[in-house]
């Protein structure tokens, strides 16, 4: 069973731990209020901790409009010019949320102030920020039609990524390289950023241009796959992989890759409780996702 836990990959030091292992025993968030009230008054520190962790878990499950309410309210705990990392944290997860509910000015104005934030300090801390920032950036840039300053994101983000290595963060890294070839129309340089993509999620490098020199085979819904070990890039990997073949008129290809991408998310969907309004969510915008909305 994959947990809801991996939402929080690399997540800001504070926030580890305030998500429980098991998805069906995830507490509903208006359980946790009372909880979270006490926090409010007696440690406000780990009351930012735990929204931050909600919005992440609702980003992940594509509730973007939840993710903004929960970072709103991180924002409104921040104390000015102290909390830095919840402060650059959740101006980057709001960036998130806002990009997709499609607010491109107000998601403008979040990655904007988490680059002074984080690019102002120096440390571990603002390493693990820079991931998901460069990530965001990356994103916005490429829903901008701005190829250019999207590929910076990009490079910026995998050349961070790389040295740990930190895998999912690398896969998606290259995944939205190959988003911007795609786009570019640059069918060669899209195959290699795939095929970069999927090795790292398989721990492997990789020294070919294009994906059929890595001996990596077709994917196999019914077998183990690096997935199980990192769902979050997975799915989007394996869905970059399918609009790829899909264009190129490699259309086994592309079923195979969809498919496989299906199946992740059918596991993160299994890893929350039947009755969670998020696996719905996660269900519903994968199937977006997919159709290209």
């Amino acid at each position: 069973m994959v947990s809801v836990a991996v939402v929080m990959s690399v997540p800001p030091p504070e926030v580890t731990g305030l998500i429980p292992e098991s998805g069906g025993n995830r507490p509903k968030p208006e359980r946790c209020l009372p909880f979270y009230e006490l926090l409010v008054v007696s440690n406000p520190f780990a009351a930012m901790g735990f929204r931050i962790g909600l919005a992440r878990l609702h980003e992940e499950a594509l509730d973007f409009d939840g993710a903004r309410g929960h970072c709103e309210r991180v924002l409104k705990l921040v104390r000015e010019g102290r909390d830095h990392t919840v402060c650059s944290y959740g101006l980057i997860l709001s960036g998130r949320a806002h990009l997709g509910l499609q607010d491109h000015r107000r998601a403008h104005e979040c990655f904007g102030k988490a680059m002074r934030l984080v690019e102002g300090e120096q440390g571990l801390t603002d390493w693990q920020l820079c991931l998901p920032l460069y990530q965001g950036l990356g994103d916005y840039r490429l829903a901008q039609g701005d190829l250019t300053q999207a590929r910076e994101m990009a490079t910026k983000l995998c050349t961070i990524a790389a040295p740990p290595p930190e895998r999912t963060y690398l896969a998606l890294g290259h995944r939205l390289l190959a988003e911007i070839a795609i786009a570019d129309r640059q069918w060669d340089q899209a195959e290699a950023e795939v095929a970069h993509a999927l090795t790292a999620m398989m721990g492997a490098q990789a020294s070919s241009t294009v994906w059929r020199a890595y001996a990596i085979t077709l994917p196999e819904c019914s077998s183990p796959s690096a997935g199980s070990a990192l769902p979050l890039a997975a799915w989007r990997v394996y869905a970059t992989a399918a609009k790829l073949c899909e264009l190129q008129g490699r259309q086994p290809e592309a079923e195979a890759f969809r498919q496989q991408s299906r199946a992740v998310i059918q596991k993160l969907a299994d890893s929350l409780d039947g009755s969670d309004p998020l696996r719905e969510s996660l269900l519903s915008g994968f199937e977006r996702v997919m159709r290209g909305g």
